[in-house]
């Protein structure tokens, strides 16, 4: 009679966790450095039909565990993997409106200064024009004044003119 060894209750395989190397390493160095012996020991004759059966018992158990935690761990990792991309698509989204943000700024900043420069253009313009009509009255004062000067004299000669052959006439 033949006996199901569960591996869940097998003391050699407790503490023992998936990591980088092939399970089938693990589960044949445990299984072989320990158990070969005890099996062998507590057999005596008749225990090379029966050794055979508890260990490909024991290896299609552990073959069926190791494929259904090999489906697992392949599942848990496409789901990392979509979780991944998803993520990478949201950044990817973000820094894009991020960008177009960026340039819409820089636009209305290119935008405003061109506003700013056609203004300070505009009130340059206008200034240049006030200045050259001050230029222009005073010049029309100048003018004004040295006319005005002359006729002064010229009034001031006439009426000296006038006194003095008024005096001499009477």
């Amino acid at each position: 009679m033949t006996k199901v060894v569960s591996i869940k209750s097998f003391n050699k395989f407790k503490g023992v966790r998936g990591s980088y190397q092939r399970e089938d390493d693990i589960i044949k160095e445990k299984v072989f450095s320990g158990f070969m012996e005890t099996a062998a020991s507590d057999l005596g004759n008749r225990g090379d039909n029966m050794k055979d059966d508890t260990l490909g018992i024991l290896f299609d158990e552990l073959k069926k565990d190791m494929r259904e935690r090999e489906a697992r761990i392949h599942e848990e990792i496409l789901q990392r993997e979509k979780r991944f991309e998803e993520t990478l698509k949201a950044y990817q989204q973000e820094n894009k409106e991020r960008e177009e943000r960026i340039y819409q700024l820089i636009k209305e900043i290119q935008n405003d200064n061109k506003e700013f420069k056609n203004e300070l253009k505009n009130e340059i313009h206008i200034t240049k024009q006030e200045i050259s009509n001050l230029t222009k009255h005073n010049q029309s004062l100048a003018t004004t004044n040295k006319w005005a000067n002359i006729a002064t004299i010229i009034g001031i000669a006439t009426i000296s003119i006038t006194v003095i052959i008024a005096l001499f006439v009477n």
